[in-house]
């Protein structure tokens, strides 16, 4: 993919999800899945009334985990900072493709916009040139879910 690509699927995804409001501290973790593994005052502390677009992929590598733990609002509004996160730095995001990849198969997703649903299936495609056709297998399903046309 090339720089310009890059740049631009970035500003889409700036684009479709909206700065504010930005969750409190009380909206971060889903409550059906924080009993489990505690309330992580780390990960609230780090995103509690931050906006998606002020973190750093530093910040987003030391809890790039528990993206797919966070309540559906929370995992909404933060999920775009781990997107333009791989289109940057594929490596550099490591372990977190597997949190936001989970998310979006297995969590409630809602209040996405036709324009999110639509900018999160060109990320999909970015994450499958990037990965290759050995991804196919665990973004397909992904995509069926969101409705988004074929990857491959």
């Amino acid at each position: 993919m090339s720089p310009e690509e890059a740049a631009a699927l970035v500003a889409r995804i700036k684009e479709a999800f909206p700065n504010e409001p930005v969750p409190g501290p009380d909206e971060i973790l889903n409550p059906d899945v924080s009993y489990i593994y505690g309330e992580d005052e780390e990960s609230k502390s780090t995103l509690a009334r931050r906006k998606w677009t002020s973190l750093t992929l530093q910040e987003i590598f030391h809890i790039r985990e528990w993206l797919a733990l966070l309540s559906p609002r929370a995992f909404t509004y933060y999920a775009p900072a781990w997107m333009v996160c791989y289109v940057l730095d594929p490596d550099g995001l490591d372990t977190g493709l597997c949190s936001i990849l989970m998310g979006l198969k297995y969590g409630d997703i809602g209040m996405r916009t036709p324009e999110q649903v639509q900018v999160v299936c060109d990320w999909l495609t970015w994450v499958y040139r990037v990965r290759g056709t050995r991804s196919l297998e665990e973004l397909e399903p992904i995509a069926k879910r969101l409705g988004c046309p074929y990857l491959g």
